[in-house]
């Protein structure tokens, strides 16, 4: 069962990395250094990340976010980020997430509402709802997660659906992950190849 999972996550990384598209960079309420930190233990997580995308023309866009996650209550936390794009584009969100965690793997709900500008001008409220998992095992530092949310831009703009794949790895106070990101839409549109990779740095205080 292991090495099915390991074989499908590594298929889906690769399938991901053809498919991901530049169109949701400045979104995302994904899963946080929190993950590698056991139930019940408080645990406040800073994190700065800086992520790429690519399109068949091999142009490059540098994003970078910083993120941190507090806990409210038991299992609860709210989220805060900033991304900063090329140019004058830029977001900032502000989340909750909701995780239940067991010893060898996790379910976390999301939700999460962003103010996006574009050249300081064009403005964007979307809200994105999420469910994520993760999974852990005996002899493996690295925690695998799958994340699905449905991102609700409005009436006159369309609706998506982000899907992303990564894996966090904590070595003592220290985090490092890294995830790649995709939309149904974008795997559905044969003429749009792009992708979004993205390697995160984190701190944990517990």
């Amino acid at each position: 069962m292991k090495r099915i999972f390991k074989l499908y996550l590594l298929l889906f990384l690769l399938f991901a990395s053809i498919y991901a598209q530049n169109i949701l960079p400045y979104m995302g309420n994904f899963p946080s250094a929190s993950i590698v930190v056991k139930k019940n233990v408080y645990a406040i997580s800073i994190n700065y990340t800086n992520s790429y995308s690519f399109n068949q023309n091999t142009d490059i866009n540098h994003y970078k976010r910083l993120s941190m996650t507090i806990p409210l209550a038991s299992d609860f936390e709210i989220a805060f980020a900033s991304t900063l794009g090329e140019g004058d584009n830029k977001s900032k969100m502000i989340g909750f997430n909701y995780n239940f965690k067991k010893k060898k793997f996790g379910i976390a709900t999301h939700i999460a509402s962003y103010h996006i500008l574009f050249d300081n001008m064009i403005s964007y409220t979307p809200l994105e709802y999420g469910i994520s998992t993760h999974f852990k095992f005996r002899k493996n530092k690295v925690t695998p997660f799958f994340y699905y949310s449905y991102i609700r831009q409005g009436k006159e703009l369309n609706n998506y659906n982000l899907l992303a794949f990564g894996a966090i790895s904590r070595i003592n106070h220290l985090s490092i992950g890294t995830y790649i990101t995709t939309s149904l839409e974008n795997i559905l549109d044969e003429n749009n190849k792009l992708s979004h990779i993205a390697v995160t740095l984190g701190f944990i205080i517990d």
